[in-house]
């Protein structure tokens, strides 16, 4: 499969290397992604650094746009933005509203990346982000399902949704999750996909009710009790 890396001509001689380094990462992630995930949905992949002063990535089909950096290797944010390659622009969002769906995957798969390359697993992840945070936090004030026009790029979209991954992970076991990822990809590829969606098929590929669970994480203002239905016990 053709890769392009591409480094822009406005940087430095040390942000230029550094820049290259932290983008030949980009094959391995996305070989490694597919592992869990399927299937690479395009022909092509790769990643650009712009020299424009931009401080954030964007997950450009088949090549990803990041901004310069000058040190570190910069692995989850490489991660971040390849998992994009399938959740974002493979099966994209139905509604804007839906968009926890595209970022709370992408965050998720940095946590996954890690647990498989040495590092603590995404569930230990999940109880320290979760105990972090008391009932009265603002974090748990967005209902991510519907974060409204100014919250769609919101901090809890990331990581509340990214956790709630790994909470239905918990719930409904290794083999289903792995299996509702899957199948979720494979039959949206090329087309669009809301929240409504998902939870469906979450509840066909699991043969569980978990309206409660998706109520919990997705559609209530209040931090998600600490059950075993919410994939916390």
């Amino acid at each position: 499969m053709p890769s392009r890396l591409l480094v822009s001509q406005q940087l430095g001689p040390t942000a230029a290397r550094a820049s290259m380094r932290m983008l030949r990462q980009s094959p391995a992630i996305v070989e490694g992604l597919a592992e869990d995930l399927g299937r690479y949905p395009f022909s092509a992949a790769g990643g650009l650094v712009t020299g424009l002063p931009v401080y954030f990535a964007l997950e450009n089909q088949t090549m990803p746009t990041y901004f310069a950096v000058r040190r570190g290797r910069h692995v989850p944010l490489v991660v971040h933005e390849q998992a994009h390659q399938w959740f974002g622009d493979s099966v994209a969002i139905e509604r804007w509203r839906d968009i926890w769906l595209n970022e709370g995957a992408a965050t998720f798969m940095e946590h996954r990346w890690t647990e498989t390359h040495g590092g603590p697993d995404a569930a230990q992840w999940l109880q320290d982000e979760y105990d972090a945070r008391g009932p009265g936090s603002r974090f748990w004030q967005m209902r991510i399902a519907d974060p409204g026009h100014d919250g769609i790029f919101a901090t809890p979209v990331y990581l509340r949704g990214g956790m709630a991954f790994q909470a239905l992970r918990n719930r409904i076991g290794e083999d289903d999750f792995w299996l509702l990822l899957q199948t979720w990809l494979r039959e949206h590829e090329g087309g669009n996909a809301a929240t409504e969606d998902f939870e469906a098929l979450a509840a066909e590929v699991s043969g569980e009710s978990l309206d409660g669970f998706f109520d919990a994480w997705l559609h209530t203002g209040e931090r998600p009790a600490r059950t075993a239905d919410n994939g916390l016990a």
